[in-house]
């Protein structure tokens, strides 16, 4: 199994929403890590595949700082995928996303990834993995990220992308 580098983006001015393209066709899998950071207390944001509004799916398995643990199904509703990007609490907020995508690039076949994500939250840490789908058979070649709120991602958040070619 090798890595490669595809890109490495940091922002440098506040969007939303923030546009993940250009993503080739050349790897088998993918990996996507996204440091997002907010000004605002909204916890959520978006990820939409290739501009499609529907056909994402997931269920949602995590721990609240207090150690209660939590299940959702579908919590996007069946449009996009509702990740856990900045945290709650007080100052700059930020969180942790990590995406596998296997077979990315294939046009047979729907989608299937495993993301988990970490937030701080009110003085302790929020975790989830989720398991997700997308029913459409393109291949993957962009991500649109957007908050909850419809704020801005702030300078400092950070998009790696990787391509993993599995023999």
């Amino acid at each position: 199994m090798a890595w490669k580098l595809i890109s490495d983006t940091t922002i440098t001015t506040a969007v939303t929403p923030l546009l993940v393209t250009g993503i080739p066709a050349t790897y088998t899998d993918l990996w996507v890590s996204i440091s997002a950071r907010n000004s605002s207390n909204e916890n959520p944001f978006k990820v939409n595949v290739n501009g499609s509004g529907a056909g994402h799916d997931g269920k949602n398995l995590g721990v609240y700082p207090s150690g209660t643990p939590f299940y959702q199904l579908n919590p996007s509703g069946g449009g996009l995928w509702e990740m856990y990007g900045t945290a709650t609490g007080g100052g700059l907020y930020w969180g942790v996303n990590n995406f596998y995508f296997k077979n990315y690039a294939t046009s047979d076949s729907p989608k299937v990834t495993w993301a988990y994500s970490g937030v701080p939250n009110n003085g302790g840490y929020q975790l989830g993995f989720h398991g997700l789908s997308w029913s459409n058979t393109s291949a993957i070649s962009s991500l649109t990220l957007t908050n909850k709120a419809a704020t801005n991602f702030d300078v400092g958040t950070r998009v790696v992308i990787y391509g993993i070619l599995v023999s």
